[in-house]
């Protein structure tokens, strides 16, 4: 990353920029576990509270986009659609 308008100067905002990088990389992995628990409590609050607890319908189709592109998604959900809204 250069700043061309610092001169000599620039090299030096250089390092102070990767150096913060770094810094906010560490500071984001090390978080990674407080919001992982933060997650899993918000979703197990969520799933097991009394009135209108957060679940998937009984009839609902799980859909795992992890190694799906969008073509691949558009296509099973239209897959799954279709029939049901030509009946």
């Amino acid at each position: 990353m250069r700043c061309p308008s610092l001169g000599a100067d620039a090299k030096r905002l250089d390092e102070r920029v990767e150096r913060r990088a770094d810094f906010d990389r560490v500071r984001e992995l090390q978080a990674a576990p407080s919001i992982d628990a933060a997650l899993a409590a918000r979703d197990h609050a969520d799933s097991t509270r009394a009135v209108a607890p957060l679940r998937p319908a009984e009839d609902a189709v799980h859909l795992d986009t992890t190694s799906m592109g969008f073509a691949e998604q558009v296509r099973f959900i239209v897959d799954r659609a279709r029939p049901i809204f030509t009946r």
